[in-house]
């Protein structure tokens, strides 16, 4: 759950070589990686697609999630940052180094600041101290857009 993979019906992304993604394609003309993550998931997690998708658009980082589960259950998206993060309107939070990021409305929102408390986050990070944001719907299947724009107005 401190990755920037989501918790699906409760399930955290696991890892291992058997929960590795599968039809990874990459096209680099626009700088776009597409994944099959279910199998990056317990079968509790009750998923029949996850595919992420992420392109670079100019100064933008988009990233794509479109989620088919079983039968309706709850998607937490995370992303993390070292920052705190402030939001500046419903579906726009300013990140670190000048950058926005974008979300859907239809989802719930939450930041929660923690305690790193092992050595490597401090050292890859520079602070003890980090937030998770959460983004939260229900569904059953459904698409969700990120994006992340550098902030040309500082």
């Amino acid at each position: 759950s401190y990755h920037n993979l989501p918790d699906i019906n409760g399930v955290a992304q696991r890892n291992g070589p058997q929960y590795r993604s599968k039809d990874e394609t990459y096209d680099e003309s626009c700088g776009a990686l597409q994944l099959e993550l279910k199998d990056a998931y317990l079968p509790e997690a009750c998923i029949n697609s996850y595919v992420r998708k992420t392109e670079l658009k100019g100064q933008s980082v988009v990233i794509s999630e479109t989620i088919s589960l079983e039968n309706e259950g709850e998607v937490t998206f995370h992303i993390m940052s070292h920052t705190e993060p402030r939001l500046i309107e419903d579906g726009a939070i300013e990140l670190a180094e000048g950058r926005i990021l974008y979300y859907d409305t239809r989802l719930g929102y939450r930041a929660e600041e923690f305690e790193a408390l092992d050595g490597g986050i401090e050292k890859n990070w520079g602070r003890k101290t980090l937030y998770r944001l959460h983004f939260t719907a229900r569904l059953t299947s459904d698409k969700f857009i990120f994006t992340i724009k550098l902030n040309t107005i500082q």
